[in-house]
């Protein structure tokens, strides 16, 4: 198959057949960002969606334990059907702050292995890169060993510092994996001399909206 046709496989027949969304990231899911992108997925109201954001978290942090390492986390969920009112936040499973060093997810025994075998997701989004901690193609291997038909979604890193060292990590690593496309966003917000950023209120909301669009129409 084709580039292109796979991105028509993936956003047009799969994406829109798919019955649970996974996505996976570090802090910029736990923040803003997170909760807006959560939201545009969940208006389309095609998915139930679970989303977990580890702070400081790069590929490899999700190849491990599972641990508040760094700055808190979030597991979020929604449900396909269900009513969210303007400005209601996506429900939390469960959440920590700070840097504690806990399990995150024990129910699950802190294993990404195990939410995956939970929910069997068709549509697995990865939203890894911008910590540079990273094990992308043992993510990628785990998250198909125990989804095989899962497709595979990256968000690359927004406009900063050593973009391409990032971005060329995560292509060589979705290069060996067919069922994984990379979705830019660093043209969207423009902040190129950033070593580090969490956007908030509009700009993150600008941010979710066109990923999401992205994920909807084009590569």
């Amino acid at each position: 198959m084709g580039k292109w046709s796979f991105v028509v496989a993936l956003l047009g027949a799969s994406w829109l057949q798919a019955q649970t969304v996974l996505i996976i990231g570090d802090s910029h899911i736990v923040g803003d960002f997170g909760e807006y992108f959560h939201w545009e997925l969940h208006k389309l109201n095609r998915y139930d969606i679970l989303s977990l954001g580890i702070g400081g978290a790069g590929s490899l942090h999700f190849t491990n334990t599972l641990k508040n390492h760094c700055c808190g986390y979030k597991f979020r969920e929604s449900c396909r059907g269900e009513k969210l009112v303007k400005g209601q936040k996506i429900r939390v499973l469960e959440e920590g702050k700070g840097a504690d060093g806990g399990m995150i997810l024990p129910g699950f025994h802190s294993q990404l292995g195990e939410l995956l075998q939970a929910y069997r997701p068709e549509v697995v989004v990865v939203a890894l890169g911008s910590n540079n901690v990273n094990a992308h193609g043992h993510l990628l291997r785990l998250i198909k060993r125990h989804c095989p038909a899962a497709r595979i979604a990256w968000i690359g890193p927004f406009l900063r510092l050593v973009l391409e060292q990032r971005l060329r990590a995560i292509q060589a690593a979705i290069k060996r994996e067919p069922s994984a496309i990379l979705i830019r966003s660093d043209d969207i917000l423009g902040h190129d001399i950033l070593k580090s950023a969490h956007f908030t209120g509009a700009m993150a909301r600008k941010w979710a909206a066109a990923v999401v669009e992205r994920l909807k129409t084009t590569l």
